[in-house]
């Protein structure tokens, strides 16, 4: 986590609501922008990462799967 507090750009924090709730206070918290990626179906995730990095998001943190799914851009 140490490297994410040094990092200047927004993150991209990806998941179900269930996995990211109260996401939405840890930038107050800990000072670094946080773009919330939150889907409801699998099949939405390489869509709405795709829409979030188009938007100049380059770092995305997320449980394992999630975070491999970004390997399709």
């Amino acid at each position: 986590m140490g490297g994410l507090l040094d990092y200047k750009g927004p993150i991209g924090i990806v998941g179900y609501e269930n996995v990211v709730f109260g996401i939405d206070t840890l930038p107050q918290l800990i000072g670094i922008n946080l773009v919330p990626v939150i889907f409801k179906k699998e099949s939405e995730a390489p869509f709405q990462v795709a829409e979030v990095a188009s938007k100049g998001v380059t770092e995305f943190v997320g449980d394992i799967y999630r975070v491999n799914c970004t390997n399709f851009f």
